[in-house]
């Protein structure tokens, strides 16, 4: 760790608001923004760690969720919530300012730049059986302009049986994506012309070579972790500087590991 960082410093937040179950934090400028799960609330904090302001609308008028999935920042001082039917904008007071409907289900949120955000699907089936989203992973959504999908509709991909965590990254004009099992870490840069493979290398990873969307069983695949103390795989929870990406390796208990980006080490 000291080839890494010269210092850790540490922040006690204030528990004027006892935070029950953090999912995530994210800093913007001089503030602190943590999505506390646990009282379905965004909280706002000082460097300094005092609570400023605190987003707690449930309901379903305007303005209101009933649950918060994710949250992103953009560069206007807002903070985007997503929810199961919309995305909300407030300000960092938390003042609420518009929001969208949405027609299908997304789990993770990503501001892009201006009024670009990225959009994760999991690949999850409906009550028909057929692919959410049409089997689309990740979708750009440009506010004036609506939904198209990013990549191509795919096959192999690891359904959504986990609750994951930072599938994104970014850091500057660089985004980094990431899905359950995957060896590889893409990057994109801001404009999203360019799309960029880091394989991670930490010896050998389990891809799930078995599983299909059109016929899965995920108690066999449950099975096969409980079971195979050898498996080891990508849950992502992506962090990201200009040298260093962080994210998490499973085997029975979590490890994070750092890759060297220049050096393409881990």
């Amino acid at each position: 760790m000291s080839d890494v960082f010269d210092s850790i410093d540490y922040t006690k937040l204030d528990d004027i608001w006892p935070l029950g179950d953090i999912e995530k934090l994210l800093q913007f400028e001089d503030r602190y923004i943590v999505l506390d799960k646990g009282s379905v609330s965004i909280c706002i904090y000082t460097l300094d760690g005092d609570l400023v302001h605190r987003i707690s609308k449930m309901g379903k008028g305007p303005g209101e969720y009933i649950s918060i999935i994710d949250f992103t920042l953009n560069d206007e001082n807002q903070i985007i919530l997503l929810t199961r039917s919309k995305i909300i904008f407030y300000d960092f007071k938390g003042q609420f300012v518009r929001e969208i409907p949405l027609n299908t289900i997304f789990s993770k949120i990503q501001f892009v730049k201006a009024d670009q955000f990225l959009l994760y699907s999991p690949l999850m089936k409906n009550n028909t059986g057929k692919l959410m989203n049409k089997g689309c992973p990740i979708t750009l959504f440009t506010v004036h302009s609506g939904f198209d999908c990013l990549d191509s509709p795919v096959d192999g991909y690891f359904p959504a049986i986990f609750v994951e965590k930072n599938l994104f990254s970014k850091n500057g004009t660089s985004i980094l994506f990431s899905h359950t099992s995957s060896p590889i870490i893409y990057e994109y840069n801001s404009d999203l012309k360019g799309k960029y493979e880091i394989k991670i290398n930490y010896g050998t990873l389990h891809e799930f070579p078995e599983l299909s969307y059109q016929n899965i069983d995920l108690n066999h695949v449950l099975n096969i972790l409980n079971r195979d103390k050898s498996i080891t795989y990508h849950r992502p929870n992506l962090f990201h500087s200009s040298e260093w990406i962080i994210s998490n390796i499973q085997n029975h208990g979590r490890n994070f590991f750092m890759h060297h980006i220049s050096t393409n080490k881990t």
